[in-house]
């Protein structure tokens, strides 16, 4: 094994000079590190846009080709995303297994007095730590639950990283072996770097903390797609020793849905004495009735699914002995059977309908509602339940709506709030049918229309031309067309312009590639010689009064040279 995955096809390809690496940074991941040792080394620091060299700094998803035109790399803490850049983009990033990773983000957060985390961390162990950040915002959810796969494909899923890594990635390293990957990626730019010192195993550094079952079984309930991704790389590209990472039962499978065994029975309890005696009162509400009453000895009752329907809908409710009869104690509460038990009762085709939600609340309370809410309805649904994780169906629900859920706890006060609103994902083999199969319609902006009368020959012409094309920013100026002199012909190159960006397209007008032109603030004309060569003019960046011409060689449509420098 190389100890990274390289995509075979793209890695064949020699890099292009108007082409740009994009390296979405994991935190944890020897990110930093990777960009001073590495990228600053191959690049140079002025040809990076990062945080930490470019004033007015924007993440992936916000830049434009005007942002990113004279830069070779962009790097940065950003979610994939395919933006329209007219540039050739080569997608690369690291990975960590996310139990490591989260250990090293709560020892790093307490050295940061600019981290937001910073003062929960200090003031909390690593399994409080985790839970209360979760709770802060929507964003802090995402930032501690399958980051990795956020990173690499915009959305929590191993499905869609994988496929996203194998269709649209150059190469993905992992930091226990940055060196190795270090040298693949300079080596392919050209450039002999100074070697990096080997990182340290983090099994070496954390493997203590293996021994938290509570630890590690809850970082990786809220990393499970993390894992899953992790654990795919390794074994087959990494080649790591698998003993030294924590793992969840049936990791290797790679089974995220399939329960282990179907649980058929919920827990209720409810304050009270163990030693007293307690009714428990059933309500059917699809049929308005109260269809059992139990007695039990104790602040707990088994409610058993073999006796009800899965997809029903009951209520309980806990009454005493009183002088009388039965004194209620507590108003009716909802109960649900365990997610995977509905999982369970569902067909294939409503099963990839769901997104599962979950949580883990801060409070010690055993019972909990999730408040569903739609952008443009308010909230639609709330749904009880006695665990931690819950199924929200698609099934006849706008998928273009944003839905959201938050989740409330019982306390004697009554319901309370325990996170905020977090956005619902859209289930995972949707959106993957839909990277893999959902084709665009260009719309055609026209660019150039010309309705007037000429003199040729002695004789008046009418001429009405217009031009349009596919994929290009509004306000991109027509320049030219390519002309074949000798043989009177017109030829595919269009030439137009937008500022100092010259847009080229060899297949007339239907893809198109922007190529900055250097020390040209805003190009006025272009036009195509005869050896195929483009002459560029325009006004100089430096000089207010300055025309400055450049004399310019696009190759295969994408690389591009400037053959002589720019001169007044």
């Amino acid at each position: 094994m190389r100890g990274f995955y390289a995509n075979s096809k793209m890695e064949k390809i020699p890099p292009g000079t108007n082409e740009i690496l994009v390296f979405l940074h994991v935190q944890r991941t020897g990110g930093s590190a990777f960009r001073t040792k590495v990228l600053r080394e191959v690049f140079g620091e002025s040809s990076i846009y990062a945080f930490q060299y470019v004033e007015g700094w924007k993440q992936w998803k916000k830049l434009s080709y005007r942002d990113i035109g004279n830069y070779s790399v962009f790097t940065g803490h950003s979610d994939f995303c395919e933006i329209p850049l007219y540039r050739d983009a080569k997608y690369i990033s690291i990975v960590r297994h996310p139990f490591y990773r989260f250990v090293s983000l709560y020892n790093y957060v307490q050295t940061r007095e600019d981290s937001p985390y910073r003062e929960i961390a200090s003031q909390n162990n690593m399994k409080d730590f985790l839970k209360k950040s979760m709770a802060i915002s929507e964003s802090g959810f995402n930032y501690f639950s399958n980051l990795l796969c956020r990173r690499i494909c915009g959305f929590p899923s191993f499905e869609m990283a994988k496929w996203t890594i194998e269709n649209k990635f150059f190469a993905v390293g992992c930091m226990e072996e940055m060196s190795t990957f270090a040298e693949f990626i300079s080596k392919h730019f050209g450039k002999e770097i100074p070697e990096l010192e080997g990182v340290a195993s983090d099994y070496l550094r954390y493997g203590d903390l293996l021994h938290d079952d509570e630890l590690v079984n809850l970082v990786l309930r809220h990393n499970h797609e993390d894992e899953k991704l992790f654990y795919y790389l390794n074994e087959k590209y990494f080649g790591l020793p698998p003993g030294n990472y924590p793992w969840s039962r049936g990791i290797a499978e790679l089974s995220a849905t399939e329960p282990d065994s179907l649980i058929e029975s919920t827990e209720l309890s409810w304050e009270g004495d163990e030693d007293m005696e307690y009714r428990v009162v059933i309500r059917d509400d699809n049929i308005e009735e109260i269809i059992a009453k139990e007695v039990v000895v104790g602040n707990c009752f088994t409610f058993d699914w073999e006796r009800f329907q899965i997809d029903g809908k009951y209520r309980f409710r806990v009454q005493k002995r009183g002088e009388s009869g039965w004194d209620n104690i507590e108003n009716y509460r909802g109960v649900s059977p365990p997610p995977k038990a509905i999982f369970e009762s569902l067909t294939s085709e409503e099963r990839k309908a769901l997104t599962i939600l979950k949580w883990d609340c801060v409070s010690e309370a055993s019972h909990f509602r999730v408040l569903i809410r739609s952008g443009e309805e308010g909230i639609i649904e709330k749904i009880e339940t006695n665990y931690n994780e819950s199924l929200f169906s698609w099934i006849g629900r706008e998928k273009s709506s944003i839905h959201k859920y938050r989740i409330q706890s019982w306390s004697t006060e009554g319901w309370v709030n325990e996170t905020p609103y977090y956005t619902i994902n859209l289930p995972e083999t949707f959106v993957l049918e839909n990277s893999m199969n959902h084709v665009t319609e260009k719309s055609r902006v026209s660019h150039l229309t010309i309705n007037q009368e000429v003199l040729s020959d002695g004789t008046n012409l009418k001429i009405k031309i217009s031009l349009s094309s596919p994929g290009i920013p509004n306000g991109v100026r027509f320049l030219e067309q390519e002309f074949d002199r000798v043989n009177r012909e017109s030829k595919r190159s269009i030439l137009g312009a937008e500022g100092e960006m010259l847009f080229f397209s060899d297949d007339l007008g239907e893809t198109w590639e922007a190529y900055f032109v250097p020390e040209i603030g805003a190009i006025q004309n272009a036009f195509t010689t005869s050896s195929g060569r483009i002459i560029v003019g325009g006004k100089a960046n430096d000089f207010q009064n300055a025309f400055k011409i450049a004399k310019l060689s696009i190759e295969n449509g994408n690389a591009i040279k400037v053959l002589e420098g720019l001169r007044s």
